[in-house]
């Protein structure tokens, strides 16, 4: 009896220990794996928004979704290097939910910045129009009105940091070389409900 006790706690901590370790893996998979993103329209879009003298950023955002905190943190950093840079962050708003679904922590955030017109995108039509499928994801034109730049601006799903995404887009808009043209997007889908955005990203 004693010798079965003996052996069973080791066991268990080997279980946990294992099911710790599947845990983490599958969260960095899920950390690292691209979201859907396509190119948006080569030229600026008769969408009703007007392009700017300058370089013009969109940017399409779930309000509800905790990754996208770290696109705004990177978009921060974006509009202090380039002050030619303006931008339009279309928070879309899907039917039946009200203003304050909308106009969440991160609509908050946002209002801070420089540069920035915050818009309600109803039915996530704006989106759609430049081909969003994913929170976070961003379009760059040229004074010209030209795409230069489609895709996330983010190293991982959550997680600010130095990235090719980033840097493309400061080097572009202060009229600097890059051969990065896109990257991918990680975030959640621009049309899920705010819950499963949530719950996918755990704590972040």
């Amino acid at each position: 009896m004693f010798q079965r006790k003996s052996l069973f706690l080791p066991l268990l901590i080997a279980l946990w220990l294992s099911l710790c370790i599947f845990g983490l893996y599958k969260l960095a998979i899920y950390e690292h794996t691209p979201a859907l993103a396509k190119n948006g329209p080569t030229m600026w879009p008769d969408v009703g928004l007007a392009k700017g003298p300058g370089y013009t950023l969109v940017l399409s955002i779930h309000p509800q979704c905790p990754c996208t905190r770290a696109t705004l943190q990177e978009l921060a950093i974006a509009l202090t290097h380039c002050p030619n840079l303006q931008a339009y962050l279309l928070f879309i708003e899907p039917e039946g939910v009200g203003e304050t679904w909308v106009k969440s922590d991160l609509w908050s955030t946002c209002t801070t910045f420089p540069r920035c017109s915050l818009l309600v995108d109803k039915a996530g039509k704006l989106s759609a129009a430049f081909s969003a499928h994913t929170s976070g994801q961003s379009y760059l034109y040229d004074p010209a009105g030209q795409l230069i730049y489609s895709g996330g601006i983010t190293q991982s799903r959550g997680h600010a940091g130095d990235n090719e995404g980033l840097n493309a887009i400061i080097a572009l808009a202060n009229r600097e070389k890059s051969t990065v043209k896109n990257k991918p997007v990680f975030g959640c889908s621009l049309f899920s409900d705010g819950a499963v955005c949530q719950n996918k990203s755990g704590n972040q």
